[in-house]
């Protein structure tokens, strides 16, 4: 059997006999929106759900603030921004528009990746604001709004594809999972959280008696990285340089994923049943009725 992971930029290929493993697939590719991207985009934005175009809401506004994702997501911007941009100038020329990337409590998205996520021409012409969590001069409390989505560019955001392998393992399984980390750990509180408690279990405990205003920043991701680790043995195969964050976060580092699976056999014999999960993000794992 042939199996690519979806690891970085170029994925891993899994080329250890696995001929008895289950694979669970996901289907995203198969998924077409019936037309290109531009073209979607400004059929969407000619008919909008329950509110007028762009156009007509720009008329007698004074500015307008458009909320872009930061570089963790894979949102097409490039393919976005230019038409909403050019229709609210056509409903009013002299609005004056802000690009605000939502990063949340994650770090400040770099030029470079400004660049990559909007294109250099709208870049260098419009107005981009970077949100700074840290910046409370420049904040004010509105409220909360709900989060999420993926990608293994650190540690962080690679939690999200464990979920799936702990909704496809059996009670005290090994858990695998590759992630290029080429962002490092990604988010600091999840770091330090993790880093500094002496016992992952007391974490959990302390968690679950947090009240909800009083949650900590990064919380409900290592919550669920802590929820995971109380059931499962997991091994993390990414770069070398990623072995201290990944030792020091209380989980087991492996340069590879041919050495992850040796460990793991040899634990849980040769026979044991293998689930090869190759993109784990793209899928939802139910039990079988």
């Amino acid at each position: 059997m042939h199996v690519k992971i979806a690891y970085g930029r170029t994925g891993i290929e899994l080329d250890k006999a696995v001929s008895s493993a289950e694979v669970l697939l996901s289907r995203t590719h198969e998924l077409s929106g019936g037309g290109d991207e531009d073209g979607l985009v400004r059929a969407a934005m000619a008919h909008p759900i329950g509110s007028p175009t762009l156009r007509e809401l720009a008329i007698g506004k004074r500015t307008a603030t458009i909320l872009i994702s930061d570089h963790t997501r894979p949102v097409p911007s490039q393919h976005i921004l230019p038409f909403m941009l050019k229709e609210l100038r056509e409903g009013n020329p002299d609005i004056d528009v802000t690009l605000l990337v939502a990063t949340g409590f994650h770090r400040e998205t770099t030029p470079e990746e400004l660049v990559s996520k909007v294109g250099r021409e709208i870049y260098e012409r419009e107005r981009i604001v970077v949100h700074d969590c840290q910046d409370d001069a420049n904040c004010i409390p509105v409220g909360v709004l709900p989060s999420g989505a993926p990608l293994d560019q650190n540690v962080y955001q690679s939690v999200k594809g464990l979920t799936a392998a702990e909704a496809a393992a059996a009670p005290d399984g090994i858990l695998i999972i590759c992630a290029a980390c080429e962002d490092g750990v990604g988010g600091e509180w999840f770091y330090h959280a993790l880093k500094t408690c002496e016992d992952g279990s007391a974490l959990l405990r302390q968690i679950r008696n947090v009240p909800m205003e009083e949650t900590q920043p990064d919380q409900w991701q290592y919550q669920i990285l802590l929820r995971i680790m109380a059931h499962h043995r997991i091994i993390f195969v990414s770069d070398p340089k990623t072995k201290t964050i990944i030792e020091d976060i209380k989980l087991e580092y492996a340069p590879t994923l041919e050495e992850a699976l040796e460990r793991a056999f040899a634990e849980k014999g040769e026979q044991a049943h293998l689930v090869v999960i190759p993109d784990g993000i793209s899928v939802v794992v139910t039990p079988e009725a």
